[in-house]
């Protein structure tokens, strides 16, 4: 989940005994014996595949839009490395529902630059590094919309 976001073991596999209590629907275990050590001693693993309840559920998370919240960032970084499982044909939808660029980041910002720009209480030596950083979150966002725009018409122009 990136360089800053690790997910353990400890942490993936509470969650997958909760979502198989609480959804069974979503998710069918398999066991499968899977190296000779295992074998030997007869401990099966399990492994999970999602049944069409649970690729329906994954399919209308990743095509929910959300909004700004905490942890927003991971949601989108799931959504994006995980377009491989999603059929070809919805995969633009998924890429437009990407909430990472919602308008609501460039009207927080552009009124951060207003407050900024016009509080008394910050010096003037201050106040260009402090408007500086409201620039670099505006480019930023405009540079995710460029490559969010591109990747869709790329979607759109291939082959299907």
């Amino acid at each position: 989940m990136g360089p800053f976001h690790r997910l353990s073991w400890g942490t993936l596999y509470p969650l997958i005994r909760r979502l198989e209590q609480a959804r069974p629907d979503y998710l069918r275990d398999e066991r499968r014996r899977i190296d000779a050590l295992l074998e030997e001693r007869g401990q099966p693993r399990k492994q999970y595949v999602l049944t069409e309840s649970g690729r329906a559920r994954f399919l209308t998370l990743m095509l929910d839009r959300g909004g700004l919240q905490p942890g927003l960032s991971r949601s989108v970084a799931i959504k994006l490395t995980k377009l491989c499982v999603v059929d070809p044909a919805a995969t633009a939808g998924c890429l437009a529902a990407v909430p990472c660029l919602p308008a609501g980041f460039a009207d927080h910002y552009d009124r951060g630059r207003s407050r900024v720009a016009n509080n008394p209480g910050i010096s003037d030596q201050e106040r260009p590094f402090i408007l500086q950083l409201a620039d670099y979150h505006i480019h930023t966002l405009e540079a995710q919309l460029a490559w969010l725009d591109r990747s869709i018409a790329d979607l759109a122009e291939a082959p299907q």
